[in-house]
């Protein structure tokens, strides 16, 4: 027990004593050095210790600790006693105690070996970070993962069947929980061990120390590179942490022996019983899967298949949860989710659609829609290309990568209980996840990218993932052009040869393959980024659709995203900034989000999707702020946060699934059947106008049905045309006006056979419903009380020319346009009267004067209404 902080005459003291008394003990012997640059003394030598027993055995119990101390610059005396010298000398004591055993019939089997291995460099020399702390094990695991195993196919490290990992013991009442559910039954093992030597009087004391509650947290540890290269872990860690951990009292003054010895007893008494059993197990030889952990049988071949089950499970109930909202969210969310996406789609596989303006400029890329299309092909090719498969199927293609990405966020984040549960919870996830939006599959291929991340290591796989996310939604450089930077500075690797080898190559692939799909599909040579910069950034069209105040992201975006997870975030971002401790990957994301939300505030148009990609970061912060939070947490009050963190989610994603904006939706289906089966008299098919603001519904892609639709379009002005006002607007401007205009009404077939639109529309426009029946009436939302969509407030911001809108204006627009229902109107046929509309057209002609919507002595354009005046012969 002396001070030995890597690089001393104690370090080498100690390190040689260990290696002494593993060679006395009959171990064989092996040392892992290497050199690396640590903050404070530039290059450290550092030097892992293994002892082996049988090394030739199929597989092996590993026992491990660290046996350095960590550095203060204020006090060169610590010794660390707790902090790791006890664990050292327990693994010590219980091979010497065991060594009768272990040099008997032990040696010879080829079943199990023991292996005991010493980490050097576990602690930090300035604060702990992924790239300044356990240095022994990550360059252990790394070489253990890449050497071949003697005895048969795989890795050195598959050898390991579990990784029983010490720390932090030594002090007066220790708390040891189970942090894995792998090796849940070998941590009852140790509980069931201590009640049976306490009951016969050979413990101190009446406090248990082993724990049967699971601990709801993860401890980064040694353990940590190891457990990423699925090796089971039981981690042996004093938890809440002892109140000596690193500072001067972490002596051998303030040990508690009575706790020490009773830890003693009750761990090589487990190592025994797990060699002991072992071998019994493996007499029947046998290679059968253990579904489950538990006293009586120690052997776990393999622990891995009960991991790999508990992954299977995981993600198998995020499956069921993605694959659920395919089915219950069943409302009308942004015009993007159809017409960048299923509309395009539609048009490439059968020859019919809409393009909207968009794609006409070449903004937007080809790539999300050409997956719809490849589904669409193949219901095509098998017969099944029904209305209403070609509106599921995609919607089930995006829960797929949802939920995957899902996965991935759990198995980043440390396979944390908090981090599943927050990914599966949060209302805005589950009412967009299904979704197909481009903003959808970003915030996928972010997530996915991020689990993949070099927070450790030096993989480059997440490179793949950020290029397309990067070409997808050129906004995504505010997120990887930081990481990619964080990367360079962190990596081993030299920036040239990053660059160069890694970033150029799978940058100039990736875009190189996208040029030439966009290329190929929009028919001329094209660089799809950098056509939506330029109209996005430079040209600023989006602020046509509505414009926001510079920290709209910051007080309504993010905060609505979030939902009620804005509270356990806020506590996050709080403890991570305020916090002694070093975050660095919580601080890495929170300066990505900060800086996104600058960004995507200099840019006057707004939407909630536009931060989707910021979720996954801010619940990763808030999944490690609430598993360290609830080490001191009572069972109570985790229930309690947790059931108010499910219905504060589970309320607005009800009604925004399943009531809020369904109309749209519903109105298709009866669109579909319509023009599936409507014929006049002279057995034409139906054709249908939308008077409604635009793209307030879906289109071909949920009819499918090649029959004449037209709604009122709202292209931005592309050309600088003074006085500009879109046909949308043309119309609510003047509605009667512009449909005497553009709408014949001899001969009655030459009119629309169906009209669609909302409820406050119908009375202003009666003299031309008065050739029409209501077929359908739909509800919609409760905009009569409530804000009406985003979407929908941007265009009436447009529309009423202001920045800062008078909201009781803005309502009584949004209530005069969209109203409480849509109403399907079908044409009269010859005989039919319609005597209701009739009645209502005269009482609305006496009190036209005094209804605002209508501005009848607003010119129209007379080259556009000759234009489209026959649009429906």
């Amino acid at each position: 027990m002396r001070p030995r902080v890597v690089g001393t005459a104690g370090h080498r003291k100690v390190e040689n004593f260990i290696k002494s008394e593993l060679k006395t003990l009959g171990f064989n012997t092996e040392v892992d050095q290497f050199s690396e640059r640590v903050p404070i003394f530039g290059n450290v030598t550092f030097t892992n210790i293994i002892g082996v027993l049988n090394p030739r055995a199929r597989d092996f119990l590993a026992l491990a600790c660290h046996y350095d101390s960590k550095y203060f610059q204020d006090d060169p005396g610590f010794v660390a006693a707790i902090d790791s010298a006890v664990p050292c000398a327990i693994m010590l004591n219980t091979a010497k105690t065991l060594s009768s055993y272990l040099h008997g019939n032990f040696k010879d089997r080829t079943d199990i070996g023991l292996m005991l291995i010493f980490f050097d460099g576990e602690e930090a020399f300035k604060d702990w970070s992924d790239t300044d702390s356990i240095y022994g094990s990550r360059h252990l695991a790394t070489k253990l993962s890449n050497t071949r195993s003697s005895t048969g196919s795989g890795s050195t490290i598959d050898r390991i069947e579990v990784l029983v990992l010490l720390d932090l013991i030594g002090a007066a009442n220790p708390k040891f929980y189970s942090f894995f559910p792998n090796t849940h039954g070998l941590h009852h093992s140790l509980s069931e061990i201590e009640l049976s030597l306490s009951a016969t009087r050979q413990l101190e004391g009446k406090s248990l120390m082993f724990m049967r509650r699971p601990s709801t947290g993860f401890v980064d540890d040694d353990h940590r590179p190891f457990l990423q290269q699925n090796v089971p872990i039981l981690h042996l860690i004093t938890t809440p942490f002892p109140p000596q951990w690193h500072t001067p009292n972490d002596n051998a003054e303030n040990l508690h022996w009575p706790s020490i010895r009773n830890f003693n007893k009750i761990f090589r008494t487990f190592v025994y019983e797990y060699l002991n059993r072992h071998k019994k197990q493996c007499a029947k030889n046998t290679r059968r899967k253990v579904s489950t952990v538990n006293r009586t049988c120690f052997n776990l071949k393999k622990i891995q298949d009960r991991a790999n089950m508990n992954l299977l499970l995981v993600f198998s109930l995020i499956l069921i949860v993605r694959l659920a909202s395919v089915f219950i969210v069943q409302t009308y969310y942004v015009p993007d989710e159809y017409w960048q996406s299923l509309e395009v789609a539609h048009k490439l596989t059968f020859g019919y659609g809409y393009l909207t303006w968009e794609w006409v400029q070449g903004i937007r890329s080809y790539l999300y829609p050409l997956l719809i299309a490849g589904i669409y092909k193949l219901l095509a090719l098998l017969n099944l290309d029904s209305a209403h498969l070609l509106v599921i199927t995609p919607r089930i293609l995006q829960a797929l990568f949802s939920a995957y990405s899902d996965y991935r966020f759990y198995i980043w984040s440390g396979k944390k209980k908090w981090a599943l549960f927050l990914i599966l919870v949060p209302w805005f996830w589950f009412y967009t996840g299904s979704r197909t939006l481009s903003n959808t599959l970003e915030a996928s291929l972010t997530t996915i990218a991020l689990s993949y991340f070099p927070w450790s290591g030096e993989s480059t796989t997440y490179l793949w993932f950020a290029a397309i996310c990067c070409f997808l939604r050129p906004t995504a450089a505010v997120i990887w052009i930081p990481l990619c930077i964080y990367h360079l500075r962190k990596s081993r690797l030299s920036a040239t040869e990053l660059i160069f080898k890694h970033f150029a190559v799978i940058g100039l692939l990736v875009g190189g393959l996208c040029v030439a799909i966009d290329t190929y599909w929009h028919g001329r040579l094209i660089i799809t980024p950098y056509e939506f910069f330029k109209y996005n950034v430079l040209h600023n069209i989006g602020s046509f659709y509505g414009s926001h105040p510079w920290y709209w992201y910051f007080t309504v975006g993010l905060p609505t995203v979030l939902g009620i997870n804005t509270l356990p975030f806020i506590f996050g971002v709080m403890e991570t900034v305020r916090s002694k401790q070093n975050y660095p990957v919580r601080k890495q994301l929170l300066i990505i989000i900060l800086l996104s939300l600058v960004v995507l505030s200099t840019i006057e148009h707004k939407e909630f999707r536009f931060v989707s990609s910021l979720l996954p970061l801010c619940l990763y912060i808030t999944a490690d702020t609430l598993t360290r939070w609830s080490y001191n947490a009572s069972r109570t009050i985790l229930w309690f946060c947790a059931i108010v963190i499910v219905f504060g989610n589970a309320l607005p994603a009800w009604y925004l699934s399943t009531v809020h904006q369904k109309g749209p939706l519903e109105v298709m289906t009866n669109v579909q059947r319509i023009a599936r089966d409507y014929r006049d008299e002279n057995e034409h098919r139906a054709s249908i106008l939308f008077l409604m603001p635009c793209h307030s519904t879906p289109y071909y892609s949920h009819v499918h049905e090649n029959v004449t639709m037209r709604f009122l379009t709202c292209e931005p002005n592309l050309k600088n045309t003074p006085n500009y006002s879109d046909e949308a607007e043309q119309f609510y401007q003047a509605p009667v006006n512009w449909l005497r205009s553009h709408i014949p009404s001899y001969p009655r077939t030459a009119m629309p056979s169906h009209i669609v639109l909302y409820e406050p529309l119908a009375p202003v426009i009666n003299e031309f419903l008065v050739n029409y029946k209501i077929l359908h009436r739909i509800f919609n939302a409760e905009v009569n009380e409530n804000v009406a969509p985003q979407q929908l407030l941007d265009e009436w911001s447009r529309i009423l020319k202001e920045k800062d809108v008078n909201v009781e204006t803005l309502l009584k627009q949004v209530r005069n346009r969209v109203g409480k229902n849509i109403l399907v109107y079908q044409r009269l046929r010859a005989g039919e009267e319609n005597t209701f509309n009739r009645d209502e057209y005269k009482k609305s002609t006496d009190n036209l004067s005094h209804r605002s919507v209508v501005k009848e002595d607003i010119p129209i354009n007379n080259n556009e209404e000759e234009k489209n005046h026959n649009i429906f012969n």
